[in-house]
């Protein structure tokens, strides 16, 4: 089996250091129900290296994290987690034909072979 590789797109730079908490705790939970997937965390990746300093926006990350979106399977966000920044990581996955999947149905073990299955 191929574990699918899943963009995790949640808000950051209000509060970098308590949504990097945040967003592992939702980690832990989808871990718990799927083996099948990797998840991709940006935070982890670009954010906390940075260090940028709370409530500034960097284009430029952005553009790294569109090229990392491309190479994924599948997107996933939680719905009432909605910043500017997941918003813009949203609407290009679905702009690429990427699948997008709220947290709920990466946990309900949605199939991820099964495009379409993004609730509103």
């Amino acid at each position: 089996m191929r574990l699918k590789l899943v963009y995790f797109s949640f808000p950051y730079s209000e509060n970098p250091r308590g949504t990097a908490k945040e967003v592992t705790l939702h980690a832990s939970d989808i871990y718990s129900f799927r083996e099948d997937i990797i998840l991709l965390i940006p935070h982890f990746i670009f954010d906390i290296i940075y260090d940028f300093p709370p409530g500034e926006s960097h284009p430029e990350i952005l553009v790294k994290e569109f090229e990392l979106i491309s190479r994924c399977d599948a997107v996933c966000y939680v719905p009432d987690r909605i910043s500017t920044g997941v918003q813009w990581e949203l609407a290009f996955a679905r702009w690429m034909g990427i699948p997008v999947y709220t947290i709920e149905q990466l946990i309900n073990k949605v199939d991820l072979e099964v495009e379409g299955n993004e609730e509103g």
